[in-house]
């Protein structure tokens, strides 16, 4: 072979070439290659090679190496200890797989320490070297806390192309599960976060084809780490005995279209993640792994017969089997079947379908027998469903004769647990509240508490809860197929099951169930403007406020021209103020408001959770416009409307508290904003308990109780706080970050400067990778590290890190005035301080 050098020189410009034209149009490659390689035609027949395999992988053809292949092809040494690699050095190795071998490696360079895992081909096969390069490709796409992320690639001297990736310190998920007895809640905890993982990865169209327990590891944290985009490799002394014999497929996991030579896609891997949740949940895999022979394994893959879970479970590494039946066993099954289009149609839900079993909501799963979804609802349920159905019988109608109806519903829904009180005092009540109720608003607002009230009573008690949610939620897919078909009817039940969702704070289901009606051009005029509110709202719930504009404006235009709107109009102009951010929108939405109110003098009819909302939009107007006062007065109002609802206070009271208190701070009213928090908090916690809404009031209780000297009491709720976002799958949420900037401050407070500055520097790199584009709380991160910097009588540090809080701020425009004051008040205190020292 003239000209070609060592192997390892061979190897290294095959690589590179390689490498260079996988990137060139194939209509080019030729040419290209043919310049490069001069009078080598063996390399260039080479090349042609691996360009023709990795083309056959790209169009969907399996690239995996048989025994055969692999002992066909020459075979690397291993690395040796302290082998140096670029800036890492080889400590021991890890694993070795058919094609490949992981090492620990160690970063060596003086920069920085760093434990990694160095991933290199043992094999001198085309086929392995384009996998390789394949899966290499594919982890520099893919950025996911549940994935193990790649560092560094290149070379090694004798060709062969390597990969650092993050080092994984961990357990297969079923070992780790079984080691510790966890229970159900918290193995499905550990596969969620599994499928959040596979999720994102599919969402780049990538396939992981090998999902197994050795290629899902937990970390000591509980973090659960998807391992393994290409060649077959073992992390660990258990796994590498089990499957050290295999080839890159594992038949216990494996899809029957993966065994039958199918093609493959995303349901390939669902089925292998319903297998690895099987032996999860039962303590062994559905197929039979006891069998010696691999023929019989196969076959029962491939015939997809396998015994529910709770048949077969194997406590203590399963769970009882009582946990198992029903639902469990049914999601088990869909991912099991044999066809792909007969499994769940992704990876997100199949996680929907876990996350409602775990709330004690209907799984898809069991969606066709509507025994299933109704029998406890009737049989626990008979009379609060008789006037849940007169309810609807009242909407549907769509008059006022059937108010009398609906308010008779709505009272028997308030009182599930009152439900042999006297008829006449009920019919009593029932007639006054007809009497009472004046407009259209105000009878939409009575037929939504009816069903809400009856959802939250039911929830309190045990089972009841998910057969009502399952029970509206039949009646909702039906009112949307009969919507459309063309049906007035459907649209009016339509609207009114929107509100109870938004009330539920369930803004997902709103926009699913109002979206094609609110866009539909046949719908009445009056419904169209309705859907289109309720999406606004809930897209306005979600934190999505550029998408609630669109809709917000189709209503506003209906309800402005519309005579007898003004109620509609005026809330909704508030909502659409609060969306734009504009100072002219929220000035014309209070202008709105304020006629609907009257003058606050004359008796005023509305519903009181109405005048309440009104009266809160207000209020937040005015502090977004800068008047305090005005605002605390009208927040003070809301709340007062709001205290006055007849039976349970409306769940809104603790925003509109939370509102309240930091209005009040601001004001220098720094007592009365304390103890309006903490009513707030304890209002929250009872009616709603732990979610966004409480961490909110408890985070800014935390930053007045620094300021008042508690600085224990503010590090403890900071702590309830991430807590809560993490439990509630928050972590990137803003929220998050504007705590973790306060803790900052609470340890400064608390004479912890070391701590603090430590704190603030980890929430630097950590809202940097995740929030970057968040220039108020990243500004805030880099401030929150230049006032430490500061305490500690390090002024040139601080000032530089102040200039990059500047710089950061700046991305705020408009809205940068305070957090600019902030920091300029902090730089001249030192700028201050430094003239002194220097003079």
């Amino acid at each position: 072979m003239s000209g070609q050098g060592t192997t390892a020189e061979r190897w290294a410009r095959v690589s590179a070439l390689f490498d260079a034209a996988w990137e060139l149009p194939e209509t080019e490659r030729e040419r290209w290659l043919q310049a490069q390689v001069g009078d080598d035609p063996e390399l260039l027949d080479e090349l042609r090679v691996l360009l023709a395999e990795a083309d056959s992988q790209r169009a969907g053809d399996d690239l995996l190496l048989t025994g055969a292949a692999q002992r066909e092809a020459p075979v690397f040494q291993p690395l040796q200890p302290d082998t140096r690699i670029g800036p890492w050095s080889v400590r021991s190795l890890l694993g070795r797989g058919g094609m490949g071998e992981v090492y620990e490696v160690q970063r060596v360079d003086g920069h920085f320490e760093q434990r990694a895992a160095l991933k290199v081909v043992t094999l001198q096969s085309p086929a392995a070297i384009v996998r390789f390069h394949a899966e290499r490709r594919i982890l520099a796409t893919l950025d996911h806390p549940g994935i193990a992320s790649i560092l560094d690639g290149g070379a090694l001297e004798d060709g062969r192309p390597y990969m650092v990736m993050e080092y994984v310190q961990g357990e297969p998920i079923t070992q780790y599960c079984a080691r510790r007895g966890l229970d159900l809640r918290q193995r499905l905890a550990l596969f969620l976060q599994a499928c959040d993982a596979l999720t994102h990865a599919h969402s780049r169209l990538i396939v992981h084809r090998d999902i197994k327990p050795g290629n899902l590891f937990v970390t000591e944290a509980g973090q659960v780490k998807l391992l393994d985009f290409g060649i077959a490799k073992v992390l660990g002394d258990a796994v590498d005995e089990q499957t050290r014999t295999q080839l890159v497929l594992t038949p216990v996991y494996a899809a029957p279209e993966q065994l039958a030579n199918r093609a493959v896609g995303t349901p390939t891997d669902l089925y292998a993640m319903g297998a690895l949740l099987y032996h999860l949940l039962a303590g062994r895999p559905p197929a039979d792994v006891d069998t010696s022979s691999v023929s019989r394994l196969i076959s029962q893959v491939l015939e997809g017969q396998f015994p529910k879970a709770s048949t077969v479970t194997r406590p203590p590494d399963g769970l009882p089997a009582t946990q198992l039946a029903g639902d469990l066993d049914a999601i088990l099954a869909r991912c099991l079947r044999r066809e792909p289009d007969a499994r769940y149609p992704g990876m997100d839900a199949l996680a929907d379908d876990l996350r409602a079993f775990l709330a004690h909501r209907p799984v898809s799963a069991r969606a066709g027998s509507r025994g299933y979804r109704t029998r406890q609802f009737f049989r626990r349920y008979a009379w609060q469903t008789a006037a849940v159905t007169a309810v609807m019988l009242a909407l549907v109608a769509g008059t006022l004769t059937s108010l009398w109806f609906a308010r008779q519903a709505q009272v028997a829904l308030v009182e599930l647990q009152a439900a042999n009180a006297a008829t006449e005092d009920a019919l009593a009540r029932a007639e006054r509240a007809a009497a009472s109720a004046r407009t259209r608003a105000q009878l939409r607002t009575q037929l939504t508490e009816a069903f809400v009230r009856l959802l939250g009573d039911a929830q309190t008690a045990e089972q009841g809860g998910e057969e009502l949610l399952a029970f509206l939620d039949a009646q909702r897919q039906a009112a949307m197929a009969r919507q459309a078909e063309g049906s007035r009817d459907a649209e009016a039940l339509l609207i009114a099951l929107g509100e109870v969702f938004v009330q539920r704070g369930d803004a997902p289901t709103v926009v699913a169930t109002l979206e094609a009606m609110a866009n539909d051009p046949n719908v009445l005029p009056r419904n169209r403007a309705g859907a289109n509110a309720l999406m606004g709202s809930a897209y306005a719930n979600m934190g999505d406020l550029e998408a609630a504009i669109g809709p917000l404006e189709i209503a506003l235009a209906f309800y402005e021209e519309e005579p007898g709107f003004e109620i509609e109009y005026a809330q909704h102009l508030g909502l659409l103020a609060h969306a734009r951010r504009d100072p002219e929108t929220r000035r014309e939405a209070n202008a709105a408001i304020q006629r609907v109110l009257g003058p606050a003098s004359a008796p005023n009819p509305l519903d009181p959770k109405l005048r309440g909302f009104l009266h809160s939009q207000v209020g937040f107007n005015l502090l977004r416009l800068g008047e305090l006062a005005p605002a605390e007065a009208e927040m003070q109002r809301a709340v007062a409307a709001y205290e006055s609802v007849e039976g349970v206070t409306p769940t809104e009271l603790g925003m509109i508290l939370t509102n309240l208190g930091g209005t009040q701070y601001r004001l220098g009213k720094l007592e009365a904003a304390v103890e309006t928090f903490r009513r707030s908090i304890a209002f929250t916690r009872e009616t709603a308990g732990a979610g966004r809404s409480l961490a909110n009031a408890q985070r800014f209780l935390a930053s007045m109780l620094i300021k008042l000297g508690e600085h224990a009491e503010a590090l403890e709720l900071l702590d309830e706080v991430t807590a809560q976002l993490d439990q509630a799958g928050l972590q990137a949420n803003q929220l998050y970050f504007i705590a973790l900037n306060t803790r900052t401050r609470a340890l400064l407070a608390s004479g912890q400067a070391e701590a603090a500055q430590a704190h603030a520097r980890a929430v630097i790199e950590r809202i940097e990778e995740q929030r970057p584009d968040d220039a108020a709380n990243v500004g805030s991160a880099y401030y929150e590290l230049a006032n430490v910097q500061a305490s500690r009588g390090d002024s040139a540090a601080a000032l530089a890190t102040l200039e990059r809080s500047d710089a950061i701020f700046q991305a705020l425009g408009e809205r940068r005035g305070q957090a600019m004051a902030r920091n300029n008040a902090l730089r001249s205190q030192l700028t201050g301080s430094a003239d002194i020292n220097g003079g």
